[in-house]
């Protein structure tokens, strides 16, 4: 039994220090009663092939969009790699979209939101931004 309980720690502490949580800063929350379809974008424009992501119903998620290591590295990727120091969430309303792609035809539609955030207003909202259907 020892030997179980040493083995756990030891795995739970490889596991947590080999975890970036840095990473874990931003949280999406989906308040609506439908699925939602959400990517993050440095850019203010959507591009056909991007891959979606699906958030469920009443469900949340801490999207592990920024690699690297170190304190501030969402703040820097926002800062120094996005067209205007923003991060764009777009998200779309629809039951399923095909292969969790965007085509043409979703953008030609206009079915989604779009979100755009300084860091400055992501630290005033401690970084959680709830999805909403248009």
């Amino acid at each position: 039994m020892l030997k179980f309980i040493v083995s756990s720690c030891c795995l739970s502490t490889v596991f947590l220090i080999g975890c970036d949580l840095n990473n874990i800063k931003l949280k999406l929350i989906n308040k609506e009663n439908t699925n939602i379809y959400y990517t993050l974008s440095m850019d203010t424009v959507l591009n056909e092939g991007t891959h979606l992501y699906k958030l469920n119903s009443k469900d949340s998620i801490y999207p592990n969009f920024v690699m690297g290591r170190g304190k501030g590295v969402w703040e820097d990727i926002i800062n120094t790699e996005s067209v205007d120091s923003s991060l764009h969430i777009f998200s779309f309303f629809y039951d399923d979209i095909p292969l969790n792609m965007i085509t043409k035809e979703i953008i030609n539609a206009r079915k989604y939101n779009r979100l755009d955030f300084k860091v400055k207003d992501l630290e005033k909202i401690n970084w959680t931004v709830a999805l909403s259907c248009p």
